[in-house]
């Protein structure tokens, strides 16, 4: 007993300390919008943001009390991301110990706290972490017949994250292998309150829904990468899962080392299913927990884009569970090799993504410093789209902060000029230099129109600069 939680807290204590390292790295432009949210009032984020975003709202309020706590930084912003992701970690550990034993528990908590995919997204403010978390407690309570927990996280799981809804067959298939009469009817009245208090949003779910299906009109080019099923997306679930955010610039070995380590994951998970007789229904509700999510949402990914392996990230934690029995059952020379492969791939993968920067965040910080830096006389800086911008101006925001602090004497030396943006319609050549941003030009400006006109006004290109996907071209004028 006192072994195993030694064990459980040594582990908390290495999932706290990696997902640590390098939290402080530049926010993306998606999290740069979670951070727009947080600066509406509360009316104006149901009337202005939420509608033309797709995402439940429960993620956002949050943040927002959060950051009112907290403040603004990239740590602040991802600590409830962090604090979801070691509450996975530990909700694995209940399940694994209930589904099995404590040595299950240990094993499965283990692979959650090492995975390269559950630490990048312990990372991110966004909502993916918050979700898994909320998806992990449900399953949790649902087996341990805690139906008010069960209903509270459900519901909450619901408003974070809407692929959420794909575990509610899960659910239900649990409940009726049980056959037990009074179960079906907690669960049912269970079901029936989360659908009456979903009711209340189902207004802005319907224009979420409209706005997300205009985009495949408006906006092609995004819809086209958002999650469509393809080859491409269902080959690289499980190099993602096995493997987090990295990747390997020979796509052979890639490929190789991912067909290696998915059958040596599959044969585990299968050897886990037939032996466990007493414990049957929990690991088939497990294998439907991790295959049925991925299913639907690869036959929704035909007509909508939602077919992706990062808002799949909550069947995770059923995939390590699975692994666990299996390991559980072989002998005990070959089952510690096996735990040692499924770490030594985790630790390796998810120390290469953070100390090496390629595959870390866009460096939006970067590139506004480089910017600030290298810019006199009359500058601009020029995006495509309003959509761009969130990450730069919030961290332009950062630079006028400074700019005022150095004025106010706080700091002897300021140096960081504030480039504000300009849209390409009000470009014209009384710009000294024109920085053009450059990201995802093939989506946001397939045309190029952006280059085109800089170049129609006389301004001539001096440089490229590529601030890990951010990339940026300085032109200066030629007249």
């Amino acid at each position: 007993m006192l072994k195993n939680r030694i064990g459980l807290i040594f582990i908390l204590v290495l999932s706290l300390l990696l997902r640590l390292i390098s939290i402080n790295q530049s926010l993306w432009l998606d999290e740069a919008t979670s951070v727009l949210t947080t600066f509406y009032t509360l009316p104006d984020l149901f009337t202005k943001f939420l509608p033309s975003d797709f995402h439940p709202p429960f993620y956002y309020l949050v943040l927002h009390f959060w950051v009112g706590v907290f403040g603004v930084s990239e740590l602040s912003l991802r600590m409830i991301s962090l604090i979801s992701s070691l509450g996975i970690v530990f909700v694995t550990y209940l399940i694994g110990e209930k589904v099995a034993n404590k040595k299950v528990g240990i094993i499965a908590s283990s692979f959650s706290a090492t995975s390269g995919l559950l630490i990048y997204y312990s990372q991110e403010a966004r909502m993916y972490s918050l979700a898994t978390f909320l998806i992990s407690i449900s399953v949790y309570f649902l087996i341990t017949k805690n139906w008010r927990g069960f209903g509270i996280a459900y519901f909450f799981a619901l408003f974070t994250h809407y692929l959420s809804f794909l575990m509610l067959p899960v659910f239900v298939i649990y409940v009726f292998i049980k056959r037990d009469r009074k179960d079906i009817k907690r669960f049912a009245v269970t079901l029936i309150l989360i659908g009456l208090a979903s009711t209340v949003f189902a207004p802005l779910f319907i224009k979420q829904l409209l706005s997300g299906l205009s985009v495949r009109e408006n906006a092609p080019g995004w819809w086209n990468i958002l999650g469509k099923t393809s080859f491409h997306e269902v080959a690289i679930f499980p190099a993602k899962f096995i493997f987090g955010r990295i990747s390997f610039e020979n796509k052979y070995l890639y490929a190789t080392l991912t067909a290696f380590c998915g059958i040596v994951y599959s044969s585990l998970v299968i050897y886990a299913l037939p032996k466990i007789r007493k414990i049957d229904l929990m690991s088939k509700t497990l294998l439907f927990w991790l295959l049925i999510p991925i299913l639907t949402a690869s036959i929704i990914g035909l007509v909508i884009p939602v077919f992706s392996y990062f808002r799949l990230l909550f069947v995770l934690p059923a995939l390590y569970l699975l692994i666990s029995l299996g390991v559980s059952k072989l002998e005990a020379k070959l089952g510690y090799a096996a735990i040692c492969l499924v770490l030594f791939i985790n630790i390796s993968s998810s120390l290469i993504y953070l100390t090496n920067t390629r595959f870390q965040r866009e460096n939006w910080r970067g590139a506004v410093d480089y910017i600030s830096l290298n810019s006199s006389g009359k500058v601009a800086t020029v995006f495509v789209k309003d959509s761009q911008k969130e990450a730069y101006n919030f961290y332009l925001s950062k630079k006028t902060d400074i700019n005022k602090q150095c004025n106010e004497g706080f700091f002897s030396l300021c140096n960081y000029k504030i480039v504000q943006t300009v849209n390409l319609e009000n470009l014209d050549a009384s710009y000294n230099t024109v920085w053009l941003m450059r990201y995802v030009q093939d989506i946001f400006d397939p045309g190029d129109t952006a280059r085109i006109k800089v170049e129609e006004l006389g301004y001539e290109k001096k440089s490229e600069h590529d601030f890990n996907g951010v990339i940026i071209w300085k032109y200066e004028n030629s007249n």
